[in-house]
């Protein structure tokens, strides 16, 4: 099996950049597997040295394209782009595209006012192709979740994002063979949002970053721990207000917040200075990022973790905290649920009452906090990057023996 993917491979990587890097791995290793084409956005083209040095993977990296080069250049640069790609998709058994959907089409800036979507060569150009009948779909395309529908001023491209999901609702459905979701909620979303039929949609989950450990049976820092960019849609504003009214209770407590400010959340500066004011011993940390080893550490250190998120496509921090066996706290909408399973305790993430005594609870019961601990090892043990590795790859070849 040949197949091509095309994906974000930033230096730094986060996000959809460790889940490409994670799935090319265990696909290399993979016996069924001759040979992986890689395909890189414009200027996002680093594979760690040991994926770079395994034979059975190619990186192509997308020559950028930009106005001020002027049209002649940029279409000898498209021209290019469309060659190269297209000569991949000819030798390829699968075309997997594991950035956003609709992130293939670029948009010019003539102007300060004036933007303007076109395809620009690459990877639209075959989606054209494929649209108007001139080229067979071998297209899966991955998806992750539906913020620029939920949250459009919380995506990092704004409103440009929710554009381009447009452009590819409206005109590129049909492109794709499959679509695979990394949850039941994000291909609830699809179908809702987008109306695909539920059937053209398979549901895979993604794997943990953090190793398993075991189960732990001594708790007693009375840290609380969260771990998220700093915006709207992760609720720290009602984290706050529910941590106020636990220290009321747990005067010991101790609030870590580990992220990033990634976008202005109103009323969140604000609401903890005057927090703070009414209670100057209280103790609320911003770590701002850390290492994925010092929030590791962290995750077998803290007495819980808490996630009150109103929305993701999976839940990566859920995970990771429960292969630590760190107790979980974390919200009863989206896909958390679906992560979690009986391993931690649900709360409603708009309830700040109900967040500040589930927390009160777990932290005075050491007893419910061991068996948290000992059901989010269980539930943390169920995903795997070779589970998901391997159902992508059954996927694969479904979709090659219905040809």
């Amino acid at each position: 099996m040949n197949i091509t993917v095309y994906a974000p491979l930033p230096r730094d990587k986060h996000g959809v950049g460790r889940v490409a890097e994670e799935l090319l791995k265990h696909f290399a290793d993979a016996a069924e597997v001759e040979h992986i084409a890689v395909i890189a956005p414009y200027g996002q083209s680093f594979l760690s040295p040991a994926l770079a040095a395994n034979q059975k993977i190619s990186l192509h990296a997308l020559t950028v394209l930009c106005w001020p080069l002027g049209l002649r250049k940029c279409i000898q640069i498209a021209k290019n782009n469309f060659f190269k790609v297209f000569k991949l998709y000819a030798m390829s058994d699968i075309f997997l595209l594991l950035a956003m959907p609709g992130s293939e089409f670029y948009f010019f800036r003539f102007s300060r006012r004036r933007s303007v979507g076109i395809p620009c060569g690459g990877i639209s150009a075959i989606y054209l192709l494929i649209k108007y009948g001139l080229l067979h779909s071998k297209v899966v395309q991955v998806l992750y979740d539906f913020i620029p529908c939920f949250w459009p001023e919380e995506d990092t491209g704004g409103a440009a994002t929710a554009k381009l999901y447009d452009i590819y609702k409206n005109h590129f459905l049909h492109v794709p063979r499959k679509f695979i979701a990394i949850s039941q909620a994000t291909k609830d979303d699809a179908v809702r949002f987008w109306n695909l039929d539920a059937n053209k949609v398979d549901v895979v989950y993604l794997g943990t970053f953090t190793d398993h450990l075991t189960n732990r049976v001594t708790f007693g820092s009375n840290q609380v721990l969260t771990v998220s960019d700093i915006s709207p849609r992760k609720n720290h504003v009602r984290l706050i207000q529910a941590f106020e009214q636990v220290y009321s209770k747990c005067e010991h407590a101790e609030l870590i917040i580990v992220g990033n400010v990634r976008r202005h959340v109103p009323n969140f500066n604000t609401t903890l200075k005057d927090i703070q004011r009414r209670h100057p011993n209280i103790d609320i940390q911003l770590r701002g990022h850390l290492s994925d080893e010092e929030v590791s550490l962290l995750y077998q250190r803290v007495d819980l973790f808490i996630f009150p998120s109103l929305y993701e496509g999976f839940g990566l921090p859920v995970l990771e905290a429960m292969a630590c066996g760190c107790p979980v706290i974390t919200s009863n909408v989206s896909s958390l649920p679906e992560v979690a399973g009986e391993a931690a305790l649900l709360v409603d993430p708009y309830n700040v009452e109900q967040i500040a005594n589930t927390l009160i609870t777990l932290l005075t019961d050491d007893e419910l906090k061991r068996e948290l601990s000992k059901r989010g090892i269980e539930q943390a043990q169920q995903f795997s990057w070779d589970k998901t590795a391997e159902q992508f790859l059954q996927e694969f070849k479904e979709i090659l023996n219905n040809k």
